[in-house]
């Protein structure tokens, strides 16, 4: 499936925007896998939007 695949860079933005979603909530400790999956299904998303929208 396309998307489902590592591609340059996505593991850097998917860390970045982690960050920020980190930042966003107040720094709560112990949430991190939250943050990283929210991330990355995020990173997902917005791919599958482009691959819709080359078709």
């Amino acid at each position: 499936m396309p998307g489902m695949i590592n591609q340059p860079g996505q593991c850097e933005k998917t860390r970045m925007n982690a960050y920020e979603l980190w930042l966003a909530a107040g720094r709560l400790p112990g949430r991190e896998w939250e943050f990283w999956l929210q991330a990355k299904r995020d990173f997902l998303d917005r791919k599958a939007d482009e691959e819709r929208s080359a078709d």
